[in-house]
């Protein structure tokens, strides 16, 4: 038997296909809402989820792990709740030692049996995914050490922290000698020479490309996509990203066709290439979450998944998703808040695409009597499109523009020119689809492939659509960069052009999150809470009043979630 029928059961041709498409589920799984952890179904002979109840061990035989809790009934001041270590209490200031840490490996397991203490001691802030690298190394030999754990704020840490990682990166081992190190690639290498079974590291020309490109390639975008507000940067990383998933996927494959047994990149163990993906593997329904992304669909990338994030030592090390959701609900960076402007060109560009494509499937249809409904429909999002366009521009007009201008001498030459242009063009492209669209909706124009007037219809559409989308790109580009970053007064530029659109904000806002997915649209609340919060409360109060009359109870539910000070 296979190591992957071992994780699934018995092949027969209706068990692998439930396999294939278990395993694919993994790679589009959602937090649920109420917020719970992302759970991923399993075989019975599958390790139990990390998120489920740990195992209950002897003091002997768990890691010191140091976490920190609010405590009230101290007024904030620390506790020490010393389990098992001989970390002095400077070092632990403002940390608390957990009564409950995690093990590495669960002794119960027959399989699996800890080595005395070995005198290593790591050190991490927060949930790191590097540093869950190393301790699945140490779990994989066996190796029992302390791990001690900081807040994700901390900032002040021992003095000696500075000569231990210069850089102020983590993981940090201490090794027995009292010799440190930051370097996790290094760290592990160390570990596997010292404790050489089972071996991680690989003398082959494949594996070590394939670890260059894990550790050069994939983690980097795979970072950069998460953790990175910048628009632009998120657009590059996401596609080195969805190339680097794209060779993973190659070489799944190429094994699986040279060795039916292999589990893991290079045969039915893991080795260091499957350490440094595991806490990223896991990390996959937060990209989807936080950024709207997923990585190719593809059952064997998903049975690869599961077989690492549900390998004894993986499992035992890594945090619960809805413990990372959380963390990073808090600590992920926020754009600067005149991204507002670029949600709302977002929105224009949502639904520019929807009107045309469904007035090109109008155009296909033929004669038929269904074509007033999807007309009618049709012209309702025009006419709301057209008022968001009008609102857009006005702001740019009277808010935006004159900023530029007084920021960057020139920046504006020739925009009221090109907003009076805009504007006739807005006019003429208004009437035409209130007429055509009317008569389509009125039975007065049925055979549409025949109809000249339909076709030059959605020929404007095209073209209008294209000049837009043009006029937003080289806003971005050229113009936004001259506020963003500027503290208080971008708060004002935004605040002045929310109350610049007050008359249509009632029909626009809507308009606008309804295109906009889940982050952005947290994003664009963000913006305004920011901007409106503290200078304009009456407004902000009408705001999130709005928000709670439009948006579905889920919705509401899953932004106040996102953003949680939005109760405040």
């Amino acid at each position: 038997m296979s190591c992957l029928s071992s994780c699934f059961g018995t092949p027969s041709a209706s068990r692998t296909s439930k396999a294939d498409a278990e395993a694919a589920s993994v790679l589009t799984a959602q937090p649920q809402h109420p917020p719970a952890s992302v759970s991923i179904a399993k075989s019975a002979n599958a390790v139990q989820s990390p998120s489920a109840a740990a195992p209950t061990l002897p003091p002997s035989a768990l890691t010191s792990e140091m976490t920190s809790r609010p405590n009230t009934s101290t007024l904030g001041k620390p506790v020490f709740d010393v389990l098992e270590t001989a970390v002095s209490k400077s070092t632990l200031k403002s940390t608390v030692i957990s009564t409950q840490p995690r093990a590495v490996v669960s002794p119960s397991d027959s399989a699996v049996s800890l080595k005395p203490s070995s005198g290593y001691r790591l050190y991490s802030r927060g949930d790191c995914p590097f540093t869950e690298q190393v301790r699945i190394a140490f779990a994989l030999k066996q190796v029992h050490i302390e791990f001690v754990k900081w807040l994700p704020e901390q900032r002040e840490f021992p003095t000696w922290f500075k000569d231990a990682s210069p850089d102020g990166s983590f993981p940090v081992l201490q090794f027995p000698d009292g010799i440190y190190s930051n370097d996790s690639a290094s760290i592990i290498a160390d570990v596997d020479s010292k404790f050489p079974s089972p071996s991680l590291l690989r003398n082959d020309t494949n594996y070590q490309a394939l670890c260059d490109m894990i550790r050069t390639q994939l983690i980097p975008a795979f970072m950069r996509v998460l953790t990175n507000p910048d628009a632009s940067a998120q657009s590059e990383a996401r596609i080195k990203l969805h190339a680097s998933f794209t060779a993973l996927i190659q070489q799944l494959q190429e094994l699986q066709e040279a060795d039916e047994k292999a589990c893991f990149l290079f045969g039915a163990k893991l080795s260091e290439a499957d350490v440094l993906l595991a806490p990223f593997l896991h990390r996959i329904p937060l990209l989807t979450f936080f950024r709207g992304v997923t990585v190719p669909a593809n059952a064997r990338l998903g049975a690869y998944i599961l077989a690492v994030t549900n390998h004894k030592a993986v499992a035992l090390v890594l945090p619960s998703l809805e413990q990372l959701k959380r963390a990073h609900v808090i600590s992920l960076e926020k754009q600067s808040v005149s991204s507002l402007v670029r949600l709302q060109h977002v929105a224009i560009r949502v639904n520019f695409d929807k009107c045309t494509s469904v007035a090109t499937s109008l155009l296909h249809g033929g004669h038929s009597a269904n074509l007033a409904a999807p007309a009618k429909a049709l012209r309702d999002r025009l006419r709301k499109l057209v008022s968001l366009l009008r609102a857009h521009a006005a702001f740019e007009e009277q808010v935006l523009f004159p900023e530029f201008e007084r920021r960057k001498r020139g920046a504006s030459a020739g925009t009221r020119a090109e907003y009076e242009r805009r504007m006739l063009k807005l006019e003429a492209f208004e009437e035409e689809f209130e007429q055509v669209l009317g008569m389509i909706a009125n039975g007065q124009l049925k055979k549409l492939m025949r109809s000249e007037e339909y076709k030059s219809f959605v020929d404007r559409l095209r073209s209008f659509s294209v000049s837009e989308k043009f006029h937003m790109a080289g806003e971005e580009a050229d113009l936004l960069g001259l506020v963003a970053g500027t503290g208080e007064a971008e708060k004002d530029l935004v605040a002045q052009i929310y109350l610049n659109m007050q008359e249509s904000n009632k029909d626009v806002i809507p308009f606008i999150l309804d295109a906009l997915p889940a982050p952005e649209k947290m994003q664009y609340v963000y913006d305004l809470q920011e901007s409106l919060g503290s200078r304009h409360l009456k407004e902000w109060i009408s705001f999130k009043e709005l928000l709670a009359n439009h948006l579905a109870a889920e919705e509401y539910s899953d932004l106040q979630y996102r953003l949680p000070s939005l109760l405040a």
